[in-house]
């Protein structure tokens, strides 16, 4: 305790003190009479609800203007070999934490990994395009699709592994010779690893993508550099109820409704009124998403097209036995 409140109240190092707090009646022991003058007349404590056995404590009011990092610099020259923490001590590693993700340099590097990612990307893609004849030639010959996704991935993780294998070696070697000439960096095996590691979602998105491409894609779609889309969703059926349409349905027709944005649909319609259709078939497609995503509508039932209404987008199929 401070040497004037040991002063006032008679007291010497080694006496147990009685305090009254939250907790109760708590004895603390008097480690030591300090001669600063940081904390006047008062009992310097923090609260000792929460510490572990053996550690000491000390309950503490900070004055306006007081600062907590003067009072941690001041506990760590009376306990040179003791961890000091308060209880801001969350939100201040909170607020480093936050400082470290956000600061320059780690603003910089996700800049940096996001560049690399983009620019292999647009590497791969137009390594893609500019063999989209020479891939139709191989799976128009049998080529399985899981096959040609595995030669784009293979060819392509070429230049990122030579790329993590030459970088490292050569910042390994840049970092010896700073450290030697006494430019005060060290070489880190962890920094390098994670250098090169760094890379692996650009290697992972740029490979994939092409990938996935050429894993879906058809021979038409490839020889006439059509749109490849990445996915591909279905319709066969109704997806809300339709009262107008209940009369019709009650007589066994059932529909299927396009996607009609003000009496216009985006696609390619195969069938027309009277054609007899499979259940499954194709009756029309759409792209999405800027040609990322096809949608097909397919016939709910196998039977006889008896309606339909191009504005509004439906398709009336009365169930008949299929005659090829």
């Amino acid at each position: 305790m401070p040497l004037a409140l040991a002063e006032s109240r008679g007291v010497s190092e080694g006496d147990t003190l009685t305090i009254m707090s939250s907790l109760g009646m708590l004895e603390v022991l008097v480690a030591g009479i300090s001669q600063e003058q940081l904390f006047g007349e008062r009992l310097v404590l923090a609260d000792p609800g929460g510490l572990p056995h053996l550690q000491q404590g000390f309950l503490y009011s900070a004055r306006p203007g007081e600062r907590i990092d003067d009072v941690e610099r001041y506990m760590s020259r009376l306990y040179p070999d003791a961890s000091i923490s308060d209880s801001n001590r969350g939100q201040s590693l909170a607020k480093e934490i936050v400082d470290a993700s956000y600061s320059p340099g780690a603003r910089a590097r996700l800049e940096l990994t996001s560049f690399i990612t983009l620019a292999f990307l647009s590497a791969s893609l137009l390594s893609f395009l500019d063999r989209r004849k020479i891939l139709a030639i191989l799976k128009s010959m049998g080529l399985r699709a899981s096959e040609l996704a595995g030669i784009i991935a293979g060819e392509g993780m070429f230049a990122p592994v030579l790329g993590a294998l030459s970088g490292g070696l050569i910042s390994s070697l840049l970092l010896v010779w700073m450290g030697r000439a006494g430019l005060g960096v060290t070489w880190s095996w962890r920094l390098i690893i994670s250098s090169v590691f760094s890379i692996a979602p650009a290697a992972i998105i740029g490979l994939a993508i092409p990938a996935r491409f050429a894993q879906v894609a058809s021979v038409n779609q490839l020889l006439f550099e059509r749109p490849i889309p990445l996915m591909t969703a279905t319709v066969s059926g109704l997806r809300r109820r339709w009262p107008s349409l209940e009369p019709m349905m009650a007589q066994g027709i059932q529909f299927i409704k396009l996607d009609v944005v003000q009496g216009h649909f985006e696609g390619i319609i195969f069938r027309k009124q009277g054609d007899l259709v499979k259940q499954g078939e194709v009756l029309a497609v759409s792209s999405e998403w800027w040609g990322l995503r096809t949608k097909e509508f397919l016939a709910p039932a196998t039977g006889r097209i008896v309606f339909f209404n191009e504005e509004a987008g439906f398709f009336g199929i009365k169930a008949e036995e299929w005659q090829p």
